[in-house]
């Protein structure tokens, strides 16, 4: 089963070709319209979320294209709902769901803005931070993913003197559930130091930002895939981000019970 999480930049019913080259099972894109991601869903169910402020034109969806899938919601407790509601400014997306068949595995897609657009000063944990501590138990209970725009680095943690959306702290409390980034397991580079970068801008530097996070039934035999940037304007695509995704096999062990 193939998982993709991309950033698509808006536009997506104009840049399927994109997703029909690489035929994921299951595709994360951040930016589409909800009108788009009706278009390409061929499965039973579509899960979309706008962010919590604006007009709802992009949003977070979770795209089944093989109509074989079986996915279906987690329903979250009315704790979560109060947190993701509690500031009207808060501009983060995460949808958790489980995926049946034909590879059981939980799935938390994420777009994160952890704040860093904030004027007032107000700094909230971001949606991963947050979902750990809700979900931490539900994660554990089966082979899991983190996966999305996660919009951080450890380059930018200089820009968050709080503390509270550090990048190092990401990876830490992900690492205490046993989650680690697949990119840099496979590809034995350190975080920070990434050879192939996700998201590119005439503004600033290219930076690794886009991550699909594992737990460790789902690292041992996954291949793993970055597009280059070049690779994807070769296609006549455009974004300021780059597609990853990763290949399972239709049998995966569960969790082992201490």
């Amino acid at each position: 089963m193939r998982v993709l999480t991309w950033n698509c930049q808006g536009g997506l019913g104009k840049k399927r070709e994109l997703l029909r080259r690489l035929a994921p099972d299951i595709a994360i894109v951040q930016e589409c319209s909800l009108g788009d991601a009706q278009s390409l869903n061929r499965g039973a169910q579509l899960f979309w979320q706008a962010k919590q402020v604006g007009p709802a034109t992009k949003g977070l969806g979770i795209l089944s294209l093989n109509p074989s899938l079986d996915v279906r919601p987690l329903a979250l407790p009315e704790q979560w709902r109060s947190l993701m509601k509690s500031d009207p400014g808060r501009m983060d997306v995460a949808i958790p769901v489980e995926v049946l068949a034909p590879v059981r595995m939980n799935v938390l897609a994420v777009w994160s803005y952890n704040n860093r657009d904030r004027k007032s000063g107000l700094k909230l944990r971001g949606p991963v931070l947050s979902a750990l501590d809700f979900l931490g138990d539900w994660l554990s209970k089966a082979p899991s993913l983190i996966i999305g725009d996660f919009n951080n680095h450890p380059n930018f943690d200089h820009d968050l003197p709080n503390g509270k959306n550090h990048f190092a702290e990401h990876v830490n409390a992900l690492e205490m559930h046993g989650i680690k980034s697949l990119y840099h397991e496979c590809r034995r580079e350190p975080h920070g130091e990434e050879v192939t970068n996700s998201h590119f801008s005439n503004q600033r530097k290219p930076f690794h930002i886009d991550y699909i996070f594992a737990s460790e039934q789902l690292r041992k035999v996954p291949q793993f895939s970055i597009m280059s940037f070049e690779e994807m304007n070769a296609l006549g695509v455009k974004s300021d981000h780059v597609p990853l995704w990763a290949d399972f096999p239709d049998a995966v062990a569960p969790p082992k019970r201490e």
